[in-house]
């Protein structure tokens, strides 16, 4: 008899602890999780007033490093309030070394998370009718947009990529591409926004409550299987 009333006490008293240690880990699961964040435009390039005064005005988000708009075997435009550039190919398919493009990274100490880019475009007569947008990843493609329309009149573009995070060790940068130009004409950019988010990397305090959790509920299924292979049935 006394054999099993142990044996249910140890029972119950697993049933309690399994209990309290589900409760420990979802309320530590739970305090990770209120780090989220939601994503918001974290810059824009606007280019304002005329060149060169225009194209070398660089946003200045904090927690984020950016560099200046710059051109690939494309040339310079004067044209106020916008990024324009010309001489872009007029053959039938992407030139890979000709582009207009944009770097950044998060600060020491922060990390960034990217979701979308959205701009407006337009071209003069002769310009590239056809565009495409990469995004390069410590200088690898990442993920490339689809090929879009260029028109003379000034259009909204968006380009939803697969979500995709970095520390300051890492480097983003945004490339332009434009082909099957007519002439000599121009490729026109503006309102050029990232969206994603900027935020501290948790301090090892605070990241480490999920692990330290982890680690006891470990020890503690280890300690109870431990147990039920020592317990020896009495008759």
């Amino acid at each position: 008899m006394e054999a099993l009333l142990a044996k249910e006490n140890t029972k119950y008293t697993s049933v309690t602890v399994r209990s309290t240690m589900k409760k420990l880990i979802v309320s530590f699961v739970g305090g990770a999780v209120a780090f989220t964040v939601h994503a918001q435009v974290l810059f824009t390039y606007e280019f304002p007033g005329s060149d060169p005064g225009g194209d070398a005005t660089v946003p200045a988000p904090e927690h984020m490093t950016l560099s200046a708009f710059a051109r690939t075997q494309v040339n310079a435009v004067n044209q106020i309030d916008a990024f324009s550039s010309s001489h872009w190919t007029q053959g039938a398919e992407q030139d890979p070394n000709e582009f207009v493009s944009f770097a950044f990274r998060p600060d020491v100490g922060y990390e960034v998370a990217l979701s979308s880019l959205s701009w407006d475009t337009s071209r003069s007569s002769t310009g590239p009718q056809i565009g495409k947008v990469e995004l390069w990843r410590n200088g690898v493609n990442f993920e490339s947009s689809q090929e879009f329309e260029v028109t003379t009149t000034l259009g909204r573009r968006v380009f939803d990529f697969t979500p995709t995070t970095g520390l300051s060790s890492d480097s983003y940068e945004f490339r332009f591409y434009g082909w099957n130009a007519s002439g000599t004409g121009n490729l026109r950019l503006d309102n050029v926004a990232v969206v994603g988010a900027i935020t501290p990397i948790p301090e090892p305090s605070a990241s480490g409550l999920v692990l330290a959790a982890g680690l006891v509920g470990m020890t503690w299924r280890r300690l109870h299987r431990a147990r039920r292979t020592a317990f020896i049935p009495t008759t």
